[in-house]
């Protein structure tokens, strides 16, 4: 299974430079993101806000997100796609498609005698749709089926069993 998912990330990363999308702009996009994630595992549901850059002549599309930052708790994510696939539905409005990999770690202490952390991590299938009303600013919207896994730590360490979800992030950019 390792194996697998191993090729098959291979495959979207290299696929990346021969099917590049041409619905994004050249250039650097900065902007933020709203996102939340429905896991079907039992994991919970979350929701972060977030910093989107896209670097120009690198194909990944990044996402850094922070939440629930307080008290009792913070988390921290990163996710990197390409998109390989996509095309203008009609000038300015687009869709794409596209494969990555994402990374979080937990961490909520609501009381002294309990704390509970976690590092989790697997790839996502972005698909959306992009707005760009002028050359500077570009609206997008994506849901990005997930498959992961992680780690339970606290006072048990232990590997939490193969899971996934539904994320869906709305963002804006400004394209230099």
């Amino acid at each position: 299974m390792k194996r697998f998912l191993l090729v098959i990330v291979l495959f979207v990363v290299l696929s990346g430079a021969v099917f590049a999308s041409d619905v994004h702009p050249d250039g650097l996009g900065i902007g933020v993101l709203w996102g939340g994630n429905f896991n079907w595992n039992g994991w919970g549901f979350g929701q972060n806000i977030g910093l989107s850059l896209k670097i120009p002549s690198v194909p990944v599309f990044l996402g850094i997100f922070f939440g629930g930052i307080g008290s009792d708790g913070f988390s921290v994510g990163f996710q990197g796609d390409i998109y390989f696939l996509g095309s203008e539905i009609v000038p300015t409005f687009g869709w794409f498609l596209g494969a990555g990999i994402y990374a979080s770690i937990w961490h909520f202490s609501p009381d002294e005698d309990t704390s509970l952390s976690s590092l989790d991590f697997g790839v996502r299938l972005p698909i959306g749709l992009t707005f760009q009303p002028i050359d500077l600013l570009e609206v997008f919207f994506n849901l990005a089926p997930s498959l992961g896994t992680g780690v339970s730590l606290g006072r048990k360490n232990e590997i939490k069993g193969l899971g996934g979800g539904l994320g869906a992030e709305l963002g804006l950019r400004l394209w230099f």
